[in-house]
């Protein structure tokens, strides 16, 4: 089963998707998610989309409702029976965020900064697949514009269909529940908020006032 990004993408996407993600590949797996929410450290979008392509099928696999019985009813009520392929989930997945790539910098610090946009990033991503040649369907074209975050009134964006809100409750569950997890410590020298960096020898936490204080840690990864 894949865990990445680019195995999801690997395993259930046309070479087309692939070639068009290896062009990006350097500044996907390298951009945060958020300057200050969640998965606000670099590696971060790469991570948080795994995560809800993951969910993503994890929804539809195990929490398919085809038929419903009501209390003291003999009728059974059939319910709307909605096909969810593989390679849009992990397109609707891969794109809902894909425009954090330009949208984020670091400073010389190497902290994340966030650059406004002169259009909406959904406008931005489908220009840019657009420029590539790279065309998508009616219904990932609406799960892009009408899938919001955590932090919108999705009710009252657009006209969410299905795919929108298969991403949407996948969106949710990793922003909101999984990434909690990854709350930042605290300096155990200075008493700052740590934020989690790469090196030569992969991720570690580092001291925000860096280079005034200069303490890491070392990330446990699981085994």
């Amino acid at each position: 089963m894949p865990t990445t990004t680019e195995q999801y993408i690997a395993t259930y996407c046309s070479p087309q998707w692939q070639q068009f993600f290896a062009k990006y590949k350097e500044q996907f797996e390298k951009a945060p998610a958020g300057q200050s929410r969640h998965h606000n450290f670099t590696g971060g979008l790469t991570v948080h989309t795994a995560e809800v392509i993951r969910t993503m099928f994890e929804l539809r696999d195990k929490l398919t409702l085809t038929t419903l019985t009501p209390p003291d009813s003999q009728n059974t009520i059939k319910c709307k029976e909605v096909e969810f392929r593989d390679e849009d989930m992990v397109l609707a997945a891969f794109l809902h965020d894909f425009a954090k790539i330009v949208q984020y910098a670091q400073d010389e610090q190497g902290d994340w900064r966030f650059t406004p946009m002169t259009m909406p990033q959904e406008t931005w991503t489908l220009m840019t697949l657009a420029q590539h040649g790279v065309s998508i369907s009616e219904d990932l074209t609406l799960s892009l514009l009408y899938a919001e975050g955590g932090f919108s009134e999705f009710r009252d964006h657009g006209q969410p269909n299905s795919l929108s809100w298969l991403l949407h409750m996948a969106d949710i569950w990793s922003s909101q529940l999984i990434c909690p997890t990854l709350q930042l410590p605290v300096c155990p020298r200075c008493s700052r908020d740590m934020k989690k960096r790469s090196g030569s020898r992969g991720l570690f936490w580092g001291c925000t006032g860096y280079p005034i204080c200069s303490m890491t840690i070392n990330i446990e990864v699981p085994a």
